[in-house]
């Protein structure tokens, strides 16, 4: 079976990048239309109870003062009308939904009123009454259907009924107060139900108390046989999709019977506009799926171009580095097979002093290789974290110049060196032998690419955190495109020079990583032609990263 290819998982990484915010957002879609749902229910619910609330308050404060006049009455021997005109004078002033309030005999005929707009109904006669005549029946309360007053303009009215019992139960009349629903109307209109949303108000009798529609409020429609109405005598409450005859549309209709009054309230709106505010919230959600879908796919497409140029960036390394690697190790690998092979010959007889040099060459051959082999190891370790190193308190001159004096004397002698350090310089904390790798590195590079008598100048300065060790030189220096890549690994600015002067392009990319094992850092500043400055930043030494030991207190004095 075929191995799949690195772009091959990466298309599957990003095919499934892509589906997971897709349905990720489709399930937070659900869920939104499951809550939208709930919450547009329950909101109705909310206010068809808040409505049905306010219209029972209203009616039972409206009966309690009804019930008060005729329980006064009952309890005093004297049917004075003054007394009682007065009585009714006083409950009528205090209450603004009543227009007439009036107390009857057994018989029906009044006996005293008071009214805020009628005159001469004293012997207005209530006996042919339903509401009366229910009322000297039943011996209790009751509330009339609404109906149209004889007044111009027509009000549409309702009459609570109260009878007038003496303690032996004896039925000795009645008080009957005309209720204005102009009131009702204007405390069921005061509530907002949400867009496109109305309440309708019904009587016991199914006639409308109050409906939006004006032509139904004002020849006071009956309504008994609308669906919703039907519903509600049989659950007294629920919720429910119903046809409405009047607006000749499907509704969701939240409704309730008021239990002492049997009127029927309840909170429309429109399925479409249901579904509407439901499509809103789908077309927002896929609008941002379709968003989202397409920047994963423009990040997938950019992905798949920045494969395909590391890909080929990858090949380009690894092709330079096998022509690197295979020339860095044959030169020395052929150098000693030729000094072995002629030492080994047997024909010719050479002085000790000829193979000695031959030696020696061979000597450092094996040098190189083996510099080559730690430098592999080196960049090893810095890739999987585990280059270690031992810090201690160090003086910076010591460590410069030691760099220095391990570079080969004939590198030395053909180059101009100035270490200006100054002599009171803050101890830093480090490893010597790593720092003096870092430097001898530097100090390579300087002498390896350069076109003239090399000349390296190191300076240090401190600071409260760093000592800032910087080397200069005067080679060829490096592009400002370049300058940014030449700490990556196998990284060179010029290959083929790189195989006429040596190296590997792991030398500026260890320094890196031995400079940040110490906490530190290096920089670089170069130009094309006028040579570069290399800076390495070296935390200071304090007594708390150490012992305050015998050697740390001679380095004081140093």
């Amino acid at each position: 079976m075929k191995p799949r290819t690195l772009r091959s998982h990466l298309t599957w990484i990003i095919a499934i990048i892509a589906l997971i915010p897709i349905v990720l957002l489709g399930s937070i879609q659900v869920v939104q239309i499951y809550q939208l749902s709930q919450e547009y229910t329950r909101n109705q619910l909310d206010s068809m109870k808040r409505m049905a609330d306010a219209v029972e308050t209203y009616v039972f404060y409206h009966r309690t003062a009804v019930e008060t006049i005729a329980a006064d009455i009952a309890s005093t021997p004297d049917r004075d009308p003054r007394r009682i005109t007065s009585l009714l004078q006083s409950v009528n002033g205090h209450f603004a939904g009543f227009t007439t309030l009036y107390a009857t005999d057994s018989e029906g005929r009044t006996i005293a009123y008071h009214s805020k707009a009628q005159q001469g109904l004293i012997h207005a006669d209530f006996h042919d009454r339903d509401y009366f005549q229910q009322v000297a029946a039943t011996r209790s309360p009751t509330i009339s259907p609404v109906f149209l007053s004889q007044e111009k303009p027509a009000k549409p009215l309702i009459t609570i009924a109260v009878p007038i019992l003496y303690t032996s139960g004896h039925f000795a009349g009645s008080v009957i107060g005309t209720l204005d629903v102009s009131q009702v109307v204007k405390l069921v209109t005061q509530y907002d139900y949400g867009p496109s949303a109305y309440p309708v108000v019904l009587d016991n009798r199914g006639k409308a108390i109050y409906h939006p529609d004006a032509s139904i409020r004002t020849v006071i429609r009956d309504l008994s046989g609308e669906e919703v109405v039907k519903a509600a005598r049989e659950n007294g409450q629920g919720l429910g999709t119903f046809y409405s005859s009047i607006r000749k549309q499907d509704e969701l209709v939240a409704y309730h019977v008021i239990p002492d009054l049997n009127w029927i309230v309840w909170v429309s709106k429109s399925t479409s506009a249901v579904n509407a505010a439901f499509f809103k919230s789908l077309e927002s959600s896929s609008l941002l799926i379709v968003l989202t879908l397409l920047v994963t796919l423009g990040i997938g497409a950019f992905l798949a171009k920045r494969h395909a140029e590391l890909e080929q960036r990858v090949d380009r390394l690894k092709n330079d580095l096998i022509s690197l690697a295979s020339h860095e190790f044959k030169t020395p690998i052929t150098s000693i097979k030729g000094s072995v092979e002629t030492l080994l010959r047997r024909d010719a007889q050479w002085d000790e002093e000829f193979k000695r040099e031959l030696l020696e060459g061979v000597h450092e051959d094996i040098g190189r290789i083996q510099e080559l082999i730690d430098e592999w190891l080196d960049i090893s370790k810095i890739e999987s974290g585990v280059l270690h190193v031992s810090l201690e308190p160090l003086r910076v001159r010591p460590i410069v110049e030691e760099a220095w004096r391990r570079l080969p004397k004939a590198q030395q002698e053909a180059a101009i060196f100035e270490a200006d350090i100054p002599p009171h310089l803050p101890l830093i904390h480090g490893d010597k032998n790593r720092l003096e790798q870092v430097l001898v590195n530097l100090y390579t590079n300087a002498l390896r690419y350069n076109q003239q008598q090399p000349h390296i100048r190191v300076t240090a300065t401190g600071d409260e955190r760093f000592v800032h060790i910087r080397v200069e030189d005067n080679g060829i220096g490096i592009a400002g495109d370049h300058l940014d890549k030449i700490f990556d690994r196998f990284y060179r600015v010029d290959v083929t020079a790189s195989r006429l002067t040596g190296g590997t392009g792991l030398g500026l990319a260890i320094s890196k990583g031995i400079m940040e094992a110490h906490h530190g850092r290096i920089a670089v500043e170069s130009k094309e032609g006028t040579g570069s400055a290399f800076t390495l930043s070296v935390p200071l030494y304090s007594l708390h990263d150490g012992d305050n030991d015998e050697e740390t207190q001679n380095f004081d004095r140093g």
